[in-house]
């Protein structure tokens, strides 16, 4: 991993993770350890603030939807899909998520149509008509 802090600006730290904690804080955050060989030149000092870039995690590719999508909840969830110009539930199954998206571990394939918007006012196997179709 890479540590940088705006007390040193352009300045690298190479460092490991030591610890991160079994249990959340209140925030929902895991405070974690990492240790870093110190210098004389750049010290680093206890209290100060740091940005952690992690080399070993690679990009991934991921299918996504947007939450507002979702009908129900993340333990059973499910969304409209949209083939020949009919919308039919289909359950799915979430992995990670962001503030505006999910990432769909299964129960869709890339190129499915899913409704975002109006889906509060549908039935299983409604016959719909898209009007504003996004990527």
């Amino acid at each position: 991993m890479e540590i940088g802090t705006d007390v040193y600006p352009g300045v690298r730290f190479d460092g490991t993770i030591d610890n991160i904690a079994a249990k959340a804080d209140d925030a929902h955050t895991y405070p974690v350890e990492i240790i870093a060989p110190n210098s004389a030149k750049n010290p680093l000092k206890a209290g100060m603030f740091a940005r952690v870039t992690f080399k070993s995690i690679a990009p991934t590719e991921a299918l996504t939807i947007p939450r507002i999508a979702l009908i129900g909840s993340i333990k059973d969830a499910r969304v409209f899909v949209v083939r020949a110009n009919i919308a039919s539930v289909c359950t799915v199954v979430i992995g990670r998520q962001s503030a505006e998206f999910l990432e769909v571990a299964s129960g869709l394939v890339e190129g499915d149509t899913v409704v975002t918007s109006g889906q509060n006012n549908l039935a299983d196997q409604s016959p719909v008509q898209i009007v504003n179709r996004q990527k």
